[in-house]
């Protein structure tokens, strides 16, 4: 047979190569071979040498539909040195990223909320008081996987129960949450006088009383309206401490309509630093109402139970109350009926200048104990969609 030319390299036979190098390999590098052949063979690669000696781990395939009746998975390339992989990866991580941007779903988001301002602060009066929990009950309808989230809360409360029963119970949470939503939207009208009576109201004016107030709550009721009506009733600076919205022009409209009633908004999360200003506040006397049940992606979490389950408390505001000297007060606020709401103060916690890590754990679980007794009289009112 002819001989090949001297400047010229054999034909690549993968099958004898392997064969050959097989002799006294590792099984990773057996391993690595066979993958590499794999990618010669499938994209019609020419590499001789890979430009990763071992494969990458191989996450769960990508559903690509292709028709209207079927749909294949392609699965994410092992081998990062192949020119055609590394393309294919290209498009696909921009692909992603352009699904996951938070911003993209979330366009519509400024519109309904300004809908939302208008209809309960320039609306006639009957549409602010009947048509907040039907159009909520339909956007839990229409959400599964928002009813999925509440659905997994509520579990925590009562157990698993029927299918229908905990579905009811999911769409009544919505239907609560765009009442209050929407209340606390239509407080800055004139013609508008909340009804609230605060059980354990002593303990409130005696802390603060003796200083500043670190006001412990979370998402259940009309939260953010029991912040300004205190504030409003004990003459006292509120600043309410919570995240940036993802949609920014719904935030921004959202903290213009809260100015407007008089209250302050401070945004945390993004560093952790961003809640140092709220030292000097509360040593002034002031009031810093904070989220139990929300840790900020910057914040440190302090593990308790809740429900006889793991729950993460942000560490933060025991924290903050610890550096100011300021003490925690446990509020929750419920929704009894159209601008008719309760307050419920539960025991004050106090903090040494320098605690330990015991300390902040067992006044975060106690806290945390004060939020699972109000939960277990108002399951349907706990507004933590987040997964």
């Amino acid at each position: 047979s002819p001989q090949p030319a001297p400047h010229r390299l054999a034909p690549y036979d993968p099958a004898l190569a392997h064969r050959v190098r097989a002799l006294g390999m590792s099984p990773q590098d057996k391993q690595a071979r066979y993958d590499r052949h794999r990618c010669r063979v499938r994209h019609r690669c020419r590499l001789r040498i890979c430009t990763f000696p071992k494969p990458l781990p191989r996450p769960n395939p990508i559903p690509l539909p292709i028709s209207r009746f079927r749909t294949r998975t392609r699965p994410v390339h092992h081998n990062q040195g192949c020119p055609k992989a590394l393309r294919e990866g290209v498009r696909r991580d921009s692909h992603r990223s352009r699904m996951s941007d938070e911003t993209a779903p979330r366009r519509e988001n400024a519109f309904f909320r300004r809908l939302a301002h208008w209809g309960a602060l320039e609306g006639p009066w009957s549409l602010v008081r009947l048509s907040p929990k039907p159009i909520g009950a339909a956007f839990g309808v229409a959400v599964p996987g928002l009813r999925r989230r509440i659905v997994q809360n509520l579990r925590r409360v009562h157990g698993v129960r029927g299918a229908w029963r905990e579905q009811l119970d999911a769409v009544s949470t919505v239907a609560n949450y765009a009442a209050c939503f929407a209340e606390a939207i239509g407080s800055g009208r004139e013609d508008v006088k909340p009804r609230i009576s605060v059980r354990g109201g002593a303990r409130l004016r005696g802390a603060l009383a003796q200083g500043g107030v670190v006001l412990i709550t979370a998402h259940v009721g009309p939260w953010e309206l029991a912040a300004q009506i205190l504030g409003r009733e004990l003459s006292a600076e509120v600043i309410l401490v919570m995240e940036r919205e993802p949609n920014v022009e719904a935030g921004a409209l959202q903290d213009r309509q809260r100015g407007a009633r008089g209250l302050h908004v401070l945004h945390v999360g993004e560093h952790p630093t961003d809640a140092l200003p709220l030292i000097a506040h509360l040593k002034k006397g002031g009031v810093a109402a904070l989220q139990l049940d929300r840790v900020p992606p910057s914040g440190r979490v302090l593990q308790v139970s809740l429900f006889g389950e793991a729950f993460g408390a942000p560490e933060g505001p025991f924290r903050l109350a610890s550096l100011s000297g300021a003490q925690v007060l446990p509020v929750f606020a419920r929704r009894l009926g159209f601008f008719d709401y309760e307050l419920e103060v539960s025991e004050p916690i106090a903090f040494s200048r320098r605690p330990s890590g015991e300390e902040l754990q067992a006044g975060a679980q106690q806290a945390v104990s004060a939020m699972q007794l109000f939960i277990e009289q108002s399951p349907t009112q706990w507004f933590h969609f987040h997964a």
